[in-house]
């Protein structure tokens, strides 16, 4: 009977958290198009060489909280699972080496970061997102130690992902990282909510948004890897996080992406580009800075507007830059109906949501590169004249 309640308890809360997560995910994707398209506009207006110094000031407050907001939605996004990775086979204990200065960077004085790494091998994860990680935790445990204490990263072999009030056990291999800390630790009610988005522990003033555990919670299921966090209040935390292995197939060799040193997108009249995108105010900036350009740009409010438009314009294109997730018909659809004119095109897709979660559910298409809103209309120049430079296919 124990376990039957115990199961059920993990269902719940599994069922929850993919609610929760859902809903997060669709929040960060709508917010991403209003931050592409006010950072956009910034990037537009601060390019002008006559603006007003006190303008200038205020136009770089602007943009400086949008990349603020930006960093709040990666987190929604990485806590739903639609944070973009990469995977590749990586060494765990070199990668917590090289990460050690910036821990000691951001431990305090009075809080001593201790490191045993005893695992071996490789595992199958994205270094950026377990980097994120481990600093996500380590910041929480220097949190909970004010009046100081002491951190331990320890690394090992283990064969199991442990049964926990929030998911069921798992046999395999994997390799744990633990981060221990001598603080305060976590009472009931906050151990059972302490991977809810914007629950916090900490004081308002000053504390964290209640998105560390949640981004931390969401990362580790996209990698096929688990997070338990035992914790007593008065006796520290221990947070176990845990990393498949690397198969012995996979070769360390990864394919990358594109490596062409992009141009400085120099006058280029003779470039047809198309846009596709259904939020206007994401659209009029970036059509707006590829006519800067020099590029000749045609502009589709959808998937069927886009159809209209190269009905009567009978030229080739060079370059579809279009969103994924729009009314009627998704980019994908849009894509396939346009290379049966158009073969040899190069396709831009841009998205709030990640390239992993729009691949799951056939979003984009082989052939084709990838952007993440938001985006710097510096960045969109460099991707647009690097892709027209080599014509980057994916592999």
């Amino acid at each position: 009977m124990r376990t039957e309640d115990a199961e059920s308890a993990q269902r719940h809360f599994a069922n929850k958290i993919e609610a929760i997560a859902r809903l997060g995910g669709g929040v960060a994707h709508q917010f991403n198009n209003l931050l592409t398209a006010i950072l956009g506009t910034a990037d537009l207006v601060l390019a002008d060489p006559k603006l007003a110094p006190a303008v200038r000031a205020d136009l770089n407050d602007i943009r400086e909280a949008a990349q603020r907001a930006a960093a709040i939605t990666r987190q929604l996004l990485a806590f739903s699972g639609s944070q973009s990775v990469s995977f590749r086979p990586i060494d765990v204990n070199e990668l917590l080496t090289q990460l050690e200065p910036m821990l000691k960077h951001v431990v305090p004085n009075n809080v001593s970061l201790k490191m045993r790494l005893d695992s071996s091998g490789l595992v199958e994860a994205d270094p950026i997102r377990v980097e994120q990680v481990v600093l996500s935790v380590v910041l929480n445990a220097v949190d909970a130690m004010a009046q100081g204490g002491s951190v331990t990263v320890t690394t090992q072999d283990v064969n199991a992902i442990p049964s926990s009030e929030t998911q069921q056990g798992r046999a395999g291999a994997f390799t744990e990282i633990v981060v221990a800390d001598t603080g305060y630790g976590m009472d009931d009610f906050a151990r059972a909510r302490l991977f809810e988005p914007f629950f916090s522990t900490k004081d308002t003033q000053g504390g964290g948004i209640g998105l560390g555990l949640a981004s931390v919670y969401g990362t580790m299921q996209q990698l096929d890897g688990g997070v338990v966090i035992e914790s007593l209040l008065g006796a520290g935390t221990r947070v176990r996080l845990f990393l498949p292995r690397a198969k012995a197939a996979v070769d360390a060799e990864m394919t990358a992406g594109p490596s062409a040193t992009s141009g400085d997108g120099e006058m280029v009249p003779s470039e047809v580009i198309l846009v596709v995108e259904d939020e206007p105010a994401v659209r009029a900036p970036i059509c707006r800075q590829l006519r800067n350009l020099g590029y000749f740009v045609l502009e589709a409010n959808n998937g069927e507007d886009a159809l209209l438009v190269m009905q009567e314009y009978h030229s080739p294109i060079h370059l579809v830059i279009t969103d994924v997730m729009m009314p009627e018909m998704n980019g994908a659809e849009l894509v396939s109906l346009l290379r049966d004119w158009y073969p040899h095109m190069r396709v831009l897709f841009i998205s709030g949501y990640s390239e992993q979660y729009l691949e799951a559910r056939g979003g984009t298409v082989q052939g084709s590169a990838f952007m993440a809103k938001p985006f710097s209309l510096d960045d969109l120049k460099h991707r647009v004249r690097e892709m027209l430079d080599v014509g980057w296919q994916k592999m």
